[in-house]
């Protein structure tokens, strides 16, 4: 089971044992995904977390944080698709 959380020191457990994520976006990209309503487009994360990346690079480091997510936490804690992740 995952758990996440926000208050004071921000972390994730799995099965009950604490992740190290190595980045606070990670972290950013997991929390802001658990709170979503439902899943975001990928254009919307890239300009939320990247601004400062050109489309290609911000595309590149969001899938980097995905995979680094995915092997994390499970590939069952988030819905990726080529549109958007949730």
């Amino acid at each position: 089971m995952l758990k996440l959380y926000l208050l004071g020191r921000p972390y994730v457990e799995v099965d009950g044992a604490e992740i190290h994520l190595s980045r606070r976006k990670n972290l950013a990209l997991l929390a802001y995904l658990a709170l979503a309503a439902e899943p975001r487009r990928r254009e919307e994360l890239t300009a939320l977390l990247w601004p400062e990346l050109d489309a290609h690079h911000a595309q590149t480091a969001l899938r980097r944080d995905l995979w680094v997510l995915r092997n994390s936490v499970g590939k069952d804690a988030l819905l990726v698709t080529h549109e958007a992740v949730g």
